[in-house]
């Protein structure tokens, strides 16, 4: 993938993580927190990432636990990568 061109920025959405602050699988199959750090690997190539947005159904069941998860797992990748986070 090529870097994004002079003057532009690149944006990084995610939405609908429904991470639990248990570890509990969403729906009983779906294990959430791993499912969003597969993605965060996935997009470590992708170069010239400005700006995280992180909206929709972030937390599945309300708990500071689980949105400590997506400030720690996402903001982490912004701050590795040297982009803003908006949630």
């Amino acid at each position: 993938m090529q870097p994004p061109a002079a003057g532009t920025l690149r944006i990084l959405h995610l939405s609908d993580t429904h991470l639990t602050g248990d570890g509990a699988l969403h729906q009983g199959a779906v294990d959430t927190t791993a499912a969003l750090e597969r993605l965060l690997a996935h997009v470590d190539e992708v170069p010239g990432i400005g700006l995280v947005v992180v909206s929709g159904d972030v937390s599945e069941d309300g708990s500071p636990e689980s949105y400590a998860t997506v400030r720690d797992r996402v903001g982490g990748w912004a701050g590795r990568h040297g982009a803003a986070v908006v949630a």
